[in-house]
This record gives C-alpha cells, sequence and structure tokens, in this order.
C-alpha cells in the first residue's frame, strides 16, 4: 500500500496492481470528523483512449473512517491519469470535499 499526497505524481507499472491510500485526517478533517462516502474517479490525461484503461476493482474507508484506499490495476506505458477522491463527511451538514493525484504507468 502507498500513502498519497494530494497533487502527487506515483508510478506504476502496467503489470502491477497497487493499494492506494489517501490520509484524509491528517490535514483535511476536524478531531471528530470522519467519512460517509468516498468516490473515486480516473481520468485520462495523456495516451490512446483506445488502449487498454488502468480501471480499479478496490474501494473502502479504513482508519477508523478517515483514510480512503483504491487498488489500480492494468493501464499501458505512457498513460497519465488523475486519480480523484470525493468524500462526503459525517459533518452536520456533511460537507463535500475532493482531492487528486497523478499516476504514470511505465515499464519498470
Amino acid at each position: 500500500m502507498l500513502s498519497i499526497r494530494t497533487g502527487g505524481l506515483l508510478v506504476k507499472g502496467p503489470a502491477e496492481s497497487e493499494v492506494y491510500e489517501m490520509d484524509w485526517g491528517s490535514e483535511h478533517l476536524a478531531p471528530v470528523v470522519t467519512i460517509a462516502a468516498s468516490f473515486w474517479t480516473l481520468t485520462l490525461l495523456n495516451g490512446e483512449a483506445s488502449d487498454p484503461m488502468m480501471t480499479f476493482d478496490y474501494t473502502s474507508i479504513v482508519e477508523g473512517g478517515r483514510h480512503t484506499q483504491l487498488r489500480c490495476v492494468g493501464g499501458v506505458n505512457g498513460q497519465l491519469y488523475d486519480v480523484s477522491n470525493t468524500i462526503t463527511t459525517t459533518e452536520t451538514p456533511p460537507r463535500i470535499k475532493d482531492r487528486s493525484f497523478f499516476l504514470s504507468i511505465e515499464d519498470r
């Protein structure tokens, strides 16, 4: 599992499956607030859309409801993705927050 920073760039091989974890609690949530819902999107920024696309096959809310996880699989060498996570908090009223990072597919 790899911890990610908002706006950071990570690299994954085309044949690898990697779990990424976003820590919302340390920077983006008040101490008593947790995550009620999490939604992930992958947007291809560079590369051919006709090539096999990277996908995700697992998402979760973990660490007492203050971190989110995603597992990415596949992709083709040279593709670059924006990986975005939108959460809804348990606050009243709930807040919606969005953070993203970049994922480059490269042969290793």
